[in-house]
């Protein structure tokens, strides 16, 4: 399963940089949660992170995540926008296994963001996050 969840960190990178561009680029803060069928404990548990956007990330957030999705070797890529949220859905080899993602992420300011990711491979996992813009600057 740390396979598929890894997988799933990946989409939350993309999820995160892609929205860039009704956000504001610099240093933001992300809080993570995650649940579901047979997880470790220590995997359900709160995590926080920061993650810098650059403005280059922000040009076109649709076209962002589907190019890293479709370089994450991920199929059926579906993405749609209504207002500020995005919903999105993709079917990503992964070994053996074929893990599909079904994302909301909805924008409430240019300074904050949430999402809720599904994904499932025979176990379903849930991820949920919630980003606040930190400042311009990003730290190393």
């Amino acid at each position: 399963m740390s396979r598929h969840l890894l997988l799933a960190s990946l989409l939350i990178a993309v999820s995160t940089s892609a929205m860039a561009s009704d956000l504001k680029p610099g240093q933001w803060e992300i809080i993570q949660s995650m649940s579901g069928d047979q997880m470790p404990e220590q995997m359900t548990q709160e995590t926080t992170e920061t993650q810098c956007m650059t403005a280059e990330e922000s040009s076109d957030m649709i076209a962002t995540l589907r190019e890293d999705w479709t370089s994450s070797g991920c199929e059926d890529i579906k993405i749609r926008r209504d207002g500020d949220t995005i919903d999105a859905q993709a079917t990503c080899p992964a070994g053996a296994r074929t893990t599909t993602f079904d994302a909301s992420i909805t924008m409430h300011s240019d300074e904050h963001f949430n999402s809720m990711i599904e994904m499932d491979n025979g176990q379903q996992v849930t991820i949920e996050q919630e980003g606040h813009w930190v400042g311009e600057n990003c730290e190393s």
